[in-house]
């Protein structure tokens, strides 16, 4: 089922800052986390932590290094191979359209073979992090798929309106339902 978590802004930073302030344990599993894999590269080491977690969700997105060259996780694939060998349901990954097609592109494929691993998704379109249906990514068949592969997680709609940000969320609901319902014609 497709849902839609809102535009991000001043109030989603309201809102993790919030809840960041309620979870400190969880935002210094997060940092040991970043500093495990930045000082080793590798994904093995620095994970008995997250696997004690007994509530509360981690998710480990990537960035594309056009937006943060610094960064340390630049691709889907990476960020996968990181979920797997931590290998907690807890654990998952933040799959951004965005972010994924200015890295590497291919974005069905990788979602496909990793569906499972996928706790969100993040919509929004290249160039310009508008909405889905404004830029060179597919949203048609990127929903369909999330349908087919009976997706049944949080799409959040990650963009900045190109117009009242009320109209633009509704046509991107719209977009996100029309593209479901055809596919079932």
């Amino acid at each position: 089922m497709l849902t839609n978590a809102g535009v991000t802004g001043a109030l989603a930073k309201t809102a993790f800052e919030r809840a960041a302030e309620k979870l400190p344990i969880k935002v210094k599993v997060v940092a040991r986390l970043g500093e495990t894999l930045g000082r080793t590269g590798t994904a093995t080491t620095g994970f008995d932590d997250l696997r004690s977690i007994a509530v509360g969700r981690l998710l480990l997105e990537n960035i594309d290094p056009e937006e943060n060259p610094k960064y340390f996780l630049t691709s889907v694939a990476r960020g996968f191979e990181i979920i797997r060998a931590v290998n907690h349901p807890q654990v998952q990954f933040l799959y951004d359209f965005f972010h994924e097609q200015i890295s590497e592109g291919n974005l069905i494929e990788k979602l496909e073979k990793n569906i499972e691993l996928v706790g969100l998704v993040h919509v929004a379109d290249v160039p310009g992090r508008h909405e889905p249906g404004s830029g060179e990514i597919n949203y048609q068949n990127i929903f369909r798929k999330l349908a087919e592969l009976k997706y049944d997680r949080v799409v959040a709609m990650e963009f900045l309106p190109s117009g009242d940000p009320v109209t633009q969320l509704r046509a991107a609901a719209k977009l996100a339902a029309e593209s479901v319902t055809d596919r079932k014609q």
